[in-house]
């Protein structure tokens, strides 16, 4: 299982793979720098920086976004949980306002 804001919930490795990717293509500079993680048992917490310039398009819940050649840098918290070798939950958790204003698909007003 896989959620993550937009009200994306989606099964399978494949599918969560593929949603990944989408932030890989659109962002193809990107940068993920972990700030902390905590793990107990089997579940990891992660807080994270996301960094990278959008340069091709990239399917959102809303549909597609054409690239819009802006940055973007904003912090994210994921929680997965493992068993054995595969991460079978993931919920990924991140401002969607903050990302839409970076890349000039809302007002910064928006953000007051």
């Amino acid at each position: 299982m896989f959620a993550a804001p937009g009200d994306v919930h989606l099964e399978g490795r494949e599918a969560a793979s593929a949603y990944a990717m989408q932030w890989i293509k659109g962002f193809p500079d990107a940068r993920i720098s972990v700030h902390n993680e905590r793990a107990t048992s089997n579940w990891v917490v992660q807080e994270f920086t996301f960094e990278g310039t959008h340069t091709a398009p990239m399917q959102s819940p809303m549909g597609e976004i054409p690239p819009t050649n802006r940055s973007l840098r904003g912090r994210a918290v994921q929680i997965f949980k493992v068993e054995g070798d595969a991460v079978v939950d993931t919920r990924l958790y991140f401002d969607q306002v903050q990302v839409t204003t970076q890349l000039g698909l809302m007002p910064e007003s928006a953000m007051a």
